[in-house]
């Protein structure tokens, strides 16, 4: 019923084959390829070829895909009902999706989204989207801004110790510890001192 077949060919073949309601098939070519393969209701192949690039698949109701590219792009997938990608590519840009009714990128979209991206711009949002949206980015010029949409109103006077709210002060004054303020004046080059 089985048949157990090891061959070596000048080629430097091996081949494994047991055949029935399933086969398996361990081969050596010269192209440096080895697949292992197990047919049924479910396929797993591990392929390694000369491109450098190797792929475990798990066929049925989902599929999981593995691949590294020769341009250096790293993909998980998992098909279904829901699909999970992590792609690294040239572009040194990093994405998480989990694709069905909402979307993992970093992002998770319906009333609120997050998505962290880190671009070759060496550039870093963190975005929560809905009510309310907070963005931190650090871009190449060093800046860093942080921005939320219930919070638009940006507030220029301080607080005072107990709660008084306190204006800003005029250019001419610094503002001291709370218990009162000194008046700083500029000195200038060759005055006497006060």
């Amino acid at each position: 019923d089985t048949r157990l077949a090891q061959e070596t060919l000048g080629d430097t073949r091996l081949s494994q084959e047991t055949l029935g309601d399933t086969r398996l098939a361990q081969e050596a070519l010269g192209d440096t390829r080895l697949a292992q393969e197990t047919l049924g209701d479910t396929r797993l192949a591990q392929e390694t070829l000369g491109d450098t690039r190797l792929s475990q698949e798990t066929l049925g109701d989902t599929r999981l895909a593995q691949e590294a590219l020769g341009d250096t792009r790293l993909a998980q997938e998992t098909l279904g009902d829901t699909r999970l990608a992590q792609e690294a590519l040239g572009d040194t840009r990093l994405a998480q999706e989990t694709l069905g009714d909402t979307r993992l990128a970093k992002e998770t979209l319906g009333d609120t989204r997050l998505a962290q991206e880190t671009l070759g711009d060496t550039r870093l949002s963190q975005e929560t989207l809905g009510d309310t949206r907070l963005a931190q980015e650090a871009l190449g010029d060093t800046r860093l801004v942080q921005e939320s949409d219930l919070l638009l109103d940006v507030r220029r006077h301080q607080t005072g110790p107990r709660g008084v709210r306190r204006h800003q002060t005029d250019p001419g004054v610094r503002p001291s510890s709370g218990r009162f303020q000194q008046p700083f004046l500029p000195v200038t080059v060759g005055s006497p001192p006060l």
